[in-house]
């Protein structure tokens, strides 16, 4: 039978797999628990919006078009008011990182502000870390070493502030900073 609960189960279920680069099984478990919480009537909530994200960033990983699913997450964000929140940030923030991938340059930078701008009212530090790596990453495509030097040895004191040098993402950033410096030849 549905529920609340299976729903958010299937949610978190998703959101492991997604970590274990699972990303079909991820999107699986996005769709069942977005159709249980459609037959339930509360997709108008903040787990809602958070769900749509998650859906639109398996489809992405699964080679897809997430722009449907996350256009669909950004109306309902904005319609809950949650714009200004960490949904809003992390809507922002993925919407930025699919127009990167798509060579939308100006399109990513400016999900990227709207992010880093919501994270720093919400202070949401280690989120705001994050995105610096993926600022980063788009000024140095963008050809701005500088810029993204910058960006990333931020994105490095932040994953050290909050205990996270051993992470995945703290190598990926160290190994960013090498290749720019080494780029700069600083």
């Amino acid at each position: 039978a549905d529920s609340e609960d299976l729903a958010n189960l299937l949610r978190q279920v998703g959101i492991i797999r997604r970590r274990q680069r699972n990303a079909s099984g991820a999107k699986e478990a996005f769709e069942q628990a977005k159709g249980i919480t459609e037959r339930l009537g509360t997709m108008e909530t903040s787990d809602g919006a958070l769900l749509l994200i998650n859906l639109g960033i398996s489809e992405f990983e699964s080679g897809g078009d997430p722009f449907n699913v996350m256009f669909a997450a950004r109306d309902l964000t904005s319609k809950l008011g949650l714009l200004d929140t960490n949904v809003g940030g992390l809507l922002f923030k993925w919407l930025g990182v699919f127009e990167f991938r798509r060579g939308n340059f100006e399109k990513a930078d400016e999900f990227y502000k709207s992010a880093w701008s919501v994270y720093e009212k919400t202070g949401a530090l280690p989120q705001l870390g994050k995105l610096k790596l993926d600022m980063g990453e788009l000024k140095q495509a963008q050809g701005d070493l500088e810029s993204a030097l910058a960006l990333y040895k931020e994105a490095l004191e932040s994953q050290k502030k909050f205990g996270l040098l051993d992470s995945v993402e703290s190598r990926q950033i160290v190994t960013s900073v090498e290749d720019v410096e080494q780029r700069l030849a600083i």
